[in-house]
């Protein structure tokens, strides 16, 4: 991957919100900073949360629906890169629940 070989370092942000209907923001870059998301990791705690996004900025890079316990795990083979700089990266969901969000990528210049 590109961003090892530039010598960046991975960096994990971590949430947890028991109401993300209006958004919680996971990952707030450094100053003149882009977010590059390489891993996802959302939990839910026994909750119908319904309809989940995963935003940079106003950007949609995901949404998916969960009901219930569990966890949704997303890869992406090509790494997810705020267009542009200090968009913070957050997820919003259609109800009211008890949800833990990993995100594990980069922050590039």
């Amino acid at each position: 991957m590109e961003y090892f070989a530039k010598g960046n370092t991975p960096v994990y942000k971590f949430a947890y919100s028991t109401d993300a209907t209006s958004g919680v923001a996971f990952w707030t870059p450094s100053a003149s900073g882009r977010v590059a998301i390489t891993d996802l990791i959302v939990g839910l705690i026994g909750e119908d949360i319904g309809t989940f996004q995963v935003k940079l900025g106003s950007d949609v890079v995901f949404e998916g629906i969960k009901n219930g316990t569990g966890m949704v795990n997303l890869n992406f083979r090509t790494p997810v890169i705020s267009e542009t700089y200090d968009e913070k990266a957050y997820i919003e969901t259609q109800k009211t629940g008890k949800i833990t969000i990993t995100g594990i990528g980069f922050e590039v210049k």
